[in-house]
């Protein structure tokens, strides 16, 4: 999940990060988790919409949103969109240049609860670090030791993590950069 923050107060900022969060989040929960669109999926663009709907077959969403025992969450980074739909460079970054905000686990988790009923496991979180150099890292260590601590504060906040693991092993395989920073 990418929770998606305005960059400022203004609607248009509002309007951009809703669209941002529809492309990034909601176009994947909505049909997994509910079994239909979002109300806005009109909204997208009309390439990225006419592709999904020509894939489709009338029973997926209904497949789709069969009920589940959980959803796995990985979390790494937030995006905070400008008025006109780009990011801003908000939060301080990790050494492979992804914005670093660990209540962004906890604003996931919280929806997931509030919008969906669902029980989370949070599958993966932390930090991407360049390829090389040691293994145990303080700043790896300390990053996800911040993203770790939401979690109680979520269940206070009636969210049911089933599971948190420390790490996995395809996480360690960043697919999104050539799988060079581990």
């Amino acid at each position: 999940m990418t929770p998606c923050y305005p960059a400022d107060d203004s609607a248009s900022a509002e309007r951009a990060t809703k669209d941002e969060d529809l492309r990034l989040n909601r176009l994947y929960l909505d049909p997994a988790l509910t079994g239909t669109y979002p109300d806005d999926f009109d909204r997208l663009e009309p390439g990225l919409r006419g592709g999904i709907e020509s894939a489709f077959r009338d029973q997926d969403l209904a497949v789709m949103g069969s009920r589940t025992d959980f959803v796995g969450v990985n979390y790494y980074t937030p995006a905070v969109i400008d008025a006109t739909g780009e990011r801003q460079g908000y939060f301080p970054l990790s050494p492979i240049g992804w914005p670093i905000h660990p209540g962004g686990l906890y604003d996931s988790l919280v929806r997931l609860h509030r919008d969906y009923r669902m029980r989370v496991a949070v599958t993966e979180t932390g930090l991407a670090a360049p390829a090389g150099g040691t293994i145990y890292d303080q700043n790896t260590i300390g990053v996800f030791t911040r993203h770790l601590l939401p979690a109680p504060r979520a269940t206070q906040d009636g969210v049911s993590i089933a599971s948190f693991p420390g790490r996995s092993l395809l996480e360690n395989i960043e697919w999104s950069r050539g799988r060079t920073p581990r």
